[in-house]
């Protein structure tokens, strides 16, 4: 299972608290989670 996997399972298992608790593991694991990431537009972050 992936990072992103990971986060999407905590976002959608979570009711209330998902999008808190996916961003939270989502700031913990920022780095490996971008690391290869290509942006579209870059004055906008990868995670709003």
């Amino acid at each position: 299972m992936t990072l992103w996997d990971k986060w999407e399972e905590i976002l959608r298992n979570n009711d209330e608290d998902g999008e808190l608790l996916a961003r939270t593991f989502y700031d913990e694991h920022r780095e490996a989670m971008e690391a290869g990431a290509v942006v579209s537009w870059s004055a906008r972050p990868l995670y709003t």
